[in-house]
């Protein structure tokens, strides 16, 4: 028993701090970055592939029932992956593969994410602590999320259990619906909850002390394949301030965010949002282009002609089939 309670006694330290570290959380997503190549899961159908783009090449690396997400950190790249029912972390590096924590037989995982050398995940919605070298997981707080970014012991996430109701008329009287979980924020070291944005948000991202939505507070109509969907316009909170700013009047199918600022994904291609309200092309892409963030470059893929196109921070792109 008393092995036991200094077991536990250990684990909470770890976990304490963890919280405590002020480096900058990453979150996962579908691209990842491991010595100069570059990898996005992309879908096949049944199936999804993990391509790996190096040197003006693309090529299958290897293939799962599903990816949810990848994140590099420590010289390794960290993934979610699904066989079968089962998901697991796997870390990749020059050394070869290996398993770094497996979840039991249909449990779901989701939002990989990474911070001073620990992992974060989403299991069954709930946010839980990975320590890859103990080869433990922690549940950090009770709240069921469906996104998630940690600034500090703070998480701030969209709820998954507090779904609010969109109705939205087209002018030719087509209707649209949706549902969208509040914008929160939990302090995990005392559970203390507060709601943002009540209307709901989704494509939740976090940069450099700032949080970007799509808020329903602001919602509109956009066109999509099955008629007309909700959408939200994008936004940013100052996590250190609580002010929410509007970053666009216009819309956009998808959006990224980094060192050379927020870039939203357009009929016109990918334009950037500047600060003095100012729009710009950054580059030509195709409507159905699946934009990702690696670590140092965000990575554009068409399906149609299954073309990857590479948008390093600092140097010219690089395009890969």
């Amino acid at each position: 028993m008393r092995r036991f309670i200094c077991a536990l006694a250990c684990l909470m330290l770890f976990c304490l701090s963890a919280l405590a570290e002020d480096g900058e959380f990453v979150g996962g997503g579908r691209a990842g970055y491991l010595d100069g190549a570059y990898f996005m899961s992309v879908d096949e159908g049944e199936t999804q592939a993990l391509v790996r783009i190096e040197g003006g090449k693309a090529y299958v690396a290897q293939r799962a029932d599903a990816y949810g997400g990848m994140v590099s950190m420590g010289g390794a790249l960290y993934m979610l992956r699904r066989t079968g029912d089962t998901w697991e972390i796997v870390g990749i590096n020059g050394g070869g593969e290996w398993q770094v924590y497996g979840f039991e037989a249909g449990r779901q995982a989701s939002g990989l994410g990474a911070r001073d050398g620990s992992l974060f995940v989403l299991v069954d919605g709930v946010l839980h602590i990975v320590y890859p070298e103990q080869k433990q997981c922690l549940q950090l707080a009770g709240a069921q999320m469906s996104e998630y970014a940690l600034v500090g012991d703070v998480a701030y996430y969209v709820s998954a259990d507090s779904l609010s109701e969109h109705k939205l008329a087209s002018e030719e009287g087509d209707m649209a619906e949706a549902q969208a979980g509040s914008l929160c924020a939990v302090e995990l070291s005392t559970g203390k909850k507060t709601v943002l944005l009540a209307e709901g948000a989704s494509e939740l991202k976090y940069y450099d002390g700032t949080l970007y939505f799509h808020s329903f507070a602001d919602r509109y109509l956009m066109l999509s394949g099955d008629g007309v969907a909700i959408a939200g316009r994008l936004y940013g909170y100052d996590v250190a301030s609580g002010e929410f700013t509007k970053l666009t009047d216009g819309y956009d199918w998808d959006y990224a965010v980094g060192p050379g600022g927020v870039l939203v994904c357009r009929e016109d291609g990918l334009i950037l949002l500047g600060a003095d309200g100012a729009e710009s092309v950054v580059q030509l892409l195709p409507a159905c282009a699946e934009l990702a963030r690696a670590e140092n470059a965000l990575v554009c893929y068409d399906p149609e002609t299954q073309t990857f196109t590479v948008l390093p921070d600092s140097g010219a792109p690089v395009t890969a089939q």
